[in-house]
């Protein structure tokens, strides 16, 4: 709390993919936060998932990464959020519905959330400078010395994100 009255006033930004599962508590704890959530389509997250193994069988049975952030039950290793009585159903699902699970929980909590600005990925590609000034209306902000150009710099990803649902 000390560290929250000294920032009040700052605005802090950083790449957490996993910060929509985490808003609703740290709403409830640093009340007046503004969260902005950029969100990409199912499909490119699931894609994502599925490339880096997250949620396979081999995650599930010895954890590679510590993200997203498991936790063991029994012999299983499991996404924090899944409840102890759920860990024999979530193992037992498909790697896809496993992703699918831990999308749709991640935005369940923040969804009617005044605090919560959600942003459209591809939108935000396609016009980076609209969506820009409408982000900064939205919430009291500016254009500093190097937005300009930092936005110039913003291009459609290299990266494959693709996930076919015919294939699953």
């Amino acid at each position: 709390k000390e560290v929250y009255e000294v920032g009040r006033e700052w605005r802090v930004a950083a790449k957490v993919p996993a910060a929509p599962a985490y808003a609703a508590r740290l709403l409830e704890y640093y009340p007046g936060t503004v969260f902005l959530i950029m969100v990409r389509r199912p499909e490119s997250v699931l894609g994502s998932f599925l490339r880096k193994g997250w949620f396979s069988d081999f995650s599930l049975s010895a954890p590679i990464k510590t993200y997203p952030p498991y936790r063991c039950v029994g012999d299983v290793w499991l996404p924090w959020y899944i409840a102890d009585e759920n860990a024999e159903e979530f193992s037992r699902l498909s790697e896809v519905e496993r992703g699918c699970s831990y999308f749709i929980s991640a935005y369940s909590d923040i969804l009617q959330s005044p605090n919560v600005l959600f942003v459209d990925y591809d939108t935000f590609v396609q016009s980076p400078h609209y969506v820009f000034d409408r982000i900064c209306k939205k919430i009291n902000g500016e254009r500093g010395p190097k937005t300009e150009e930092l936005l110039d710099r913003i291009k459609e990803p290299v990266k494959d994100r693709s996930f076919d649902w015919n294939e699953v």
